[in-house]
């Protein structure tokens, strides 16, 4: 029991000083929710995704955007800045028609994820239950019923 109480001490006492390092409501910092209102130092990043997100649906040139890299870099913040960024660009120009859907998918949840989109959409799709494939049904037969719809999915 020894060795455990020493544990559990020791631990307290590692956890403490990691919070106590950090700024005052770090947490929200951390929380994918939180965007930063002057991300200076992902200008070009978050510039190269708007491009690709507004020639997609300008000019229908689909391009691979593949975001990666460890937690807390910035990866979530980029995309939606980027997504606002060319929404506010797409509308300036008069365009109105265009839907521009971000969804988190983590490890194994495409299912939610897929879910999410037809979520967004309107679609009324399960949230589960159904497969991967019976997912891509909902939104083709979404996509085939209307007109002039084009779609990129990243």
């Amino acid at each position: 029991m020894e060795f455990l109480d020493e544990l559990k001490k020791e631990l307290d006492q590692e956890l403490e000083h990691r919070r106590s390092i950090f700024k005052p409501n770090w947490e929200k910092y951390l929380d994918f929710d939180y965007i930063p209102k002057n991300p200076l130092h992902r200008k070009e990043e978050i510039k190269d995704i708007s491009i690709k997100l507004i020639d997609s649906i300008t000019q229908r040139i689909t391009r691979n955007i593949l975001i990666y890299g460890n937690p807390g870099t910035g990866k979530t913040m980029c995309f939606k800045i980027a997504m606002t960024v060319a929404e506010d660009y797409l509308r300036e120009k008069g365009l109105e028609n265009f839907k521009i859907i971000y969804v988190r998918a983590t490890g194994s949840r495409v299912s939610q994820a897929m879910y999410d989109i037809c979520k967004n959409l309107g679609i009324n799709a399960p949230k589960r239950g159904i497969s991967f494939k019976e997912y891509i049904s909902y939104l083709e037969e979404f996509i085939n019923g209307q007109d002039n719809l084009h779609s990129h999915m990243y």
